[in-house]
């Protein structure tokens, strides 16, 4: 499904040994990440801890060099306390320290034997292994402002950092609307106000909202989105809205649910079929799933039918990413075969079905 990130831990005396340890690593299907990848202005260190963070498995070459290496002890520290994945490789002699405690893959000295002791299997197993046994790192965040900001953060980088090296990033969504329900007009236009309905945000919110939508367009024009979505969250049956809204109330949950929907349509119209996928589950989305390829994931608790994400969990455990990504992949397919789509693609009977709904809620003003 996706190739694993391998970040390599070395000392700068064995690049020779590092060469052919990335070779091996691309034949084999991986990618690695090393610090080759950092712009000359960026914080060394802080751009080091960051990729660590993203990979699903960290290797570090232990040499006699290395093992007097201040840099790769912190490195191995530093993965171990993410729980990333630690393989150390190590040519001469046992790993001591923190990495000590981890068996070590044996290796000769010129890394000729590679081939048969780092297969993809055994890349394989590590991640796996992972997956069941290790419990990832999380993140929380309480507010709309601060939840939406961290993925915008987190969502650029990778688009501008990292996308170039290890491919485009496939936007995969479970909530009510999606982010391309999010305006991208100027904060300042009336949309907005129309969109918030009894909710009204302030405009620093407003622009994180819109930095969102503007971010995941652009990873879903690269590498495709599939979103698992519930269109009828705010119909007239579901809110109840005679008995517990005023006439005003009313009107204005009408024109904000309108507005999404409308320009949820725009967004998939304006896509190739090949690029967006969806399908619909009504009634059974209570929260928010994001996830941006394998690099990171979100999910958030919404209190119903008001306040927006509360409560927003974010991980970058490169293990833990993948099997999020398995589950919803699963879950996508087998509402897609449930679908009966008559010749359509699921972008157009997704289209045509949101265009039912605002006939047949009164909500086409």
């Amino acid at each position: 499904m996706y190739p694993y990130r391998v970040f390599v831990s070395y000392s700068r005396e064995d690049l020779a040994l590092v060469d052919k340890l990335q070779q091996h690593l691309k034949s084999v299907g991986a990618l690695p990440m090393f610090d080759q990848h950092i712009k000359y202005a960026d914080r060394f260190s802080e751009e080091i801890r960051r990729q660590i963070s993203y990979a699903h498995i960290f290797i570090t070459l232990i040499t006699e060099k290395s093992k007097e290496s201040p840099w790769v002890l912190q490195e191995i520290g530093y993965a171990m306390g993410l729980r990333v994945p630690v393989l150390p490789l190590a040519l001469d002699q046992p790993p001591a320290g923190m990495a000590g405690e981890i068996q070590a893959f044996k290796v000769d000295p010129a890394l000729e034997g590679l081939s048969t002791v780092l297969t993809p299997d055994d890349l394989s197993d590590v991640v796996k292994t992972a997956q069941r046994e290790i419990t990832a790192m999380l993140e929380c965040t309480e507010k709309l402002s601060a939840r939406t900001e961290k993925i915008v953060k987190n969502a650029v980088r990778i688009y501008e950092r990292y996308c170039k090296y290890y491919g485009p990033a496939k936007i995969r969504q479970r909530m009510a609307y999606s982010s391309f329900s999010i305006p991208k007009q100027r904060i300042n236009n009336p949309i907005w106000e129309k969109r918030e309905g009894l909710d009204l945000r302030g405009p620093e919110t407003r622009e994180l909202l819109q930095q969102e939508r503007l971010i995941m367009e652009k990873h879903a024009l690269k590498g495709g989105c599939d979103l698992i979505l519930d269109p009828y969250v705010r119909s007239s049956s579901s809110l109840n809205l005679n008995s517990n809204y005023s006439e005003t109330e009313i009107e204005k949950i009408k024109i904000s649910t309108r507005t999404r929907l409308e320009t949820l349509i725009d967004f998939l119209d304006s896509m190739p079929d090949e690029l967006v996928r969806v399908v619909f589950q009504e009634g059974k989305i209570e929260g928010g799933m994001h996830i941006v390829g394998d690099w990171f994931a979100t999910e958030a608790v919404v209190p119903k039918y008001k306040g927006g994400y509360k409560q927003t969990t974010f991980t970058h455990h490169a293990p833990t990413v993948l099997s999020k990504i398995e589950a919803f992949d699963n879950e996508f397919e087998e509402i897609l075969e449930e679908t009966n789509l008559k010749g359509k693609s699921s972008r157009e009977a997704a289209i045509e079905t949101l265009k039912n709904i605002l006939h047949e809620e009164s909500l086409s003003i």
